[in-house]
């Protein structure tokens, strides 16, 4: 008898811990920008080996429509944290939605010409007499131009021709433009087997725009920093682990494949774009600095571009878009 008090007892204190383990862990829910791809890795890899479960929190981790979307979801208090274009956040708070980045990945701007390797065009200038695709409801419909004049070229002489973001890939593969604005290591990826391309960036011509990072509300900001403070140093931690060692980006590539099992996609492209945004994670403002860590000399560049693009008004400041309440340096 006592045998088997002992045991119930032993079983009722073990279903306890249980419980209250399961009730000690916080939902917090994340949304991507869209559909799976390389630059959602850290993030899957550290749901698949459970670091965030490690630091208590129940992690929903959902695919986007886009960084506007995602952008306007975490806004209304729809959604804890997103991923997203840190400059389409900032573009976004200017119109009143009150979101804020709290941690920045890729540092050095990813977006910018993508151009065929054999095809001679090896500055802003060579797209002179060009036809050169982009999405009017990206950013790219209104930084092209600065682009082009930025780089030297005549913006008269360069013929923009207007897609859908779901054909970009295929116009641009099928040779009827010479070029697409878009996000060039996304695109450089998708293009290597059928026409093997590089990127004419707008980072080299002095227009960094700060790229993918963690954002969250101002309602978020100050009634769940806590939550928001694990979270971030999971991401960090993530994204640390990621570029480590060469072996660890076939990691994040599985945990992508493990985690969105239904999506058929490429295990190929995924490390062929997880790969390239390494070259982007930091700037000269950032070198030595964590992960995650953001720069008030790299944002004054991107505001200084949004500015003159015409798509934030003058007079904002960094510490308008971005904390490091969460990042240490």
């Amino acid at each position: 008898m006592k045998i088997r008090t002992m045991i119930a007892a032993m079983t009722i204190a073990a279903s306890t811990i249980a419980a209250s383990t399961a009730w000690a862990q916080e939902k917090v829910t994340v949304r991507l920008d869209f559909l799976p791809w390389g630059i959602h890795a850290a993030l899957h890899l550290a749901a698949e080996k459970g670091w965030f479960k490690d630091e208590g929190l129940d992690v929903e981790i959902s695919d986007g429509k886009g960084s506007n979307v995602t952008i306007q979801q975490v806004a209304s208090g729809e959604i804890d944290i997103g991923q997203v274009q840190l400059n389409v956040a900032a573009v976004a708070r200017t119109k009143g939605l009150p979101v804020m980045s709290i941690a920045g990945f890729v540092r050095r701007g990813d977006l910018g010409a993508l151009v065929p390797t054999d095809s001679g065009i090896n500055s802003v200038k060579d797209l002179e007499g060009r036809k050169v695709a982009y999405v009017a409801t990206t950013s790219a419909s209104v930084l092209a131009e600065p682009f082009f004049v930025a780089g030297g070229a005549d913006p008269k002489k360069i013929e923009l021709i207007n897609v859908d973001s779901s054909s970009q890939m295929s116009v641009y593969n099928a040779k009827t433009v010479d070029a697409v604005i878009m996000t060039v290591p996304l695109g450089i990826a998708v293009a290597a087997q059928t026409r093997p391309s590089k990127g004419i960036m707008l980072a080299d011509v002095g227009m960094n725009l700060p790229s993918y990072g963690l954002i969250t509300s101002d309602t978020t900001l100050k009634n769940r920093a806590p939550v928001l403070k694990k979270f971030v140093a999971v991401a960090v931690k993530a994204w640390d682990y990621l570029y480590s060692d060469p072996s660890h980006i076939d990691e994040g590539v599985a945990a992508i494949l493990a985690q969105r099992p239904n999506d058929k996609l490429n295990g190929d492209i995924l490390k062929r774009q997880v790969t390239l945004y390494k070259a982007f994670l930091d700037t000269d403002a950032t070198k030595g600095k964590k992960i995650g860590w953001q720069s008030d000399e790299d944002w004054k560049i991107g505001i200084a571009t949004l500015e003159k693009a015409g798509l934030i008004p003058a007079g904002k400041q960094p510490s308008d878009f971005y904390t490091n309440e969460f990042v240490s340096e």
